[in-house]
């Protein structure tokens, strides 16, 4: 779920400064994603340590892409999600590492060339969900 949660926040986040919009703070994205606040806080505090967004503060609060859109590769998104607990291999186990290697491959081979500018625009935004306000669980 945070691979969803994280991608739909990234594209409205794309979609506002592609469009020159007003930035999307994490109670919107909450409502517009109709998903608990702390599960879109906690997809976007991984976006920030990732490099894929920045925080704005003052009179700019809200989030942004940290780089042009064209240069956020959809695929090192998608890896940055999965990738908890790398570096932290279990003993023995040396082939079901190379079974999720090969994953982590075929998801960078299908996303090769995608980026974060493709995913921005009107048409890729369904209808608004209203819940009247954040909803925190």
């Amino acid at each position: 779920m945070k691979e969803l949660v994280a991608l739909a926040a990234l594209r409205h986040i794309a979609d506002s400064f592609h469009e020159g919009e007003p930035a999307w703070d994490d109670d919107r994205l909450a409502i517009k994603l109709g998903m608990p606040l702390r599960f879109v806080r906690g997809a976007l505090d991984h976006l920030i340590a990732e490099g894929f967004i920045v925080h704005a503060g003052g009179s700019q609060h809200g989030y942004y892409p940290a780089r042009e859109l064209d240069r956020i590769e959809l695929g090192e998104v998608v890896l940055s999600l999965r990738g908890h607990g790398e570096g932290c291999g279990i003993v023995g186990e040396d082939k079901a590492s190379e079974i999720l290697a090969r994953v982590d491959r075929s998801v960078l081979a299908a996303l090769q060339g995608t980026t974060l500018k493709e995913l921005a625009g009107r048409e890729n935004i369904p209808p608004v969900v209203d819940k009247g306000g954040p909803v925190d669980i």
